[in-house]
């Protein structure tokens, strides 16, 4: 009976070590929180988006802030880095990266040396995904790491999942997906609609005006600008005057008959 009791107890807190995931993530879901077991079956749950969390969890693309519903902007086959941050300490996350047709195979990635102890890969992430996701549960704020796609890609997802505590009854995490895109270089600085589209601290380069130089534009004359001619303003001959000095004289020369014959 002892060896029984013994042997259950071990598979309990087997049981529990894996759904508080403390040396990593467990599974490695796409479009929802990594998160299961006592997480969602606490007496108190705290969760919502990492925008909305009271620890000021933010994830940055090389240094800018990724918005939901707007995508970041990296380049393919050049380094990036991904960084989760916070205002205030947690405990365990997942980063999982996924795309349509993706090979995680053609992702180089690696860990700042100062953090090498808090990231490792996520085994548990497969099947054309990636991820990375702590190796303890220890209070951290910031975790990064560093990328290279072979190739230009769009259409990429990272689903980030942050845990701050799953014990005594209480769970709290936070989850957020964001929309990536990988152009080629060349593509992106020859698109200036892709430039205002995709990155949300990039500003579009300014439409050229009509007196810039080589803009293909030539300006029309301004109709408002030419003054056509006011007829208004020509005095044509005024035929009533004519007729009424053409009539005077004509009298008075048959006046001036009138008297000589009288």
């Amino acid at each position: 009976m002892t060896s029984i009791l013994l042997r259950s107890t071990l598979l309990l807190l087997a049981c529990s070590s894996v759904s508080a995931s403390p040396t990593g993530a467990s599974a490695c879901p796409g479009g929802e929180a990594a998160v299961g077991g006592t997480h969602l079956t606490a007496a108190d749950l705290k969760t919502g988006t990492l925008e909305e969390s009271p620890q000021g969890l933010k994830v940055q693309l090389n240094g800018a802030d990724l918005v939901p519903g707007i995508p970041g902007i990296f380049f393919g086959g050049e380094e990036a880095t991904i960084s989760l941050t916070g205002t205030a300490d947690f405990k365990g996350f997942l980063l999982r990266l996924d795309g349509a047709v993706f090979d995680a195979a053609d992702v180089t990635y690696g860990f700042d040396p100062s953090e090498e102890d808090e990231i490792q890969q996520a085994a548990v992430c497969t099947g054309g995904a990636e991820g990375w996701t702590h190796t303890n549960n220890s209070p951290k704020s910031t975790v990064s790491v560093s990328i290279t796609l072979g190739a230009a890609r769009s259409d990429l997802r990272l689903d980030v999942t942050v845990v701050i505590s799953n014990s005594a009854g209480v769970s709290e995490y936070y989850y957020t997906g964001y929309d990536l895109s990988a152009p080629a270089r060349a593509d992106w600085e020859g698109d200036g609609d892709l430039l205002a589209a995709g990155d949300p601290n990039a500003t579009a380069p300014a439409a050229p005006t009509d007196s810039e130089p080589g803009n293909g534009t030539t300006a029309a004359p301004d109709s408002s600008s030419t003054t056509a001619p006011d007829s208004s303003s020509t005095t044509a001959p005024d035929a009533s005057a004519a007729s009424i000095l053409t009539t005077g004289w004509v009298t008075t020369f048959i006046g001036g008959l009138f008297a000589m014959v009288m």
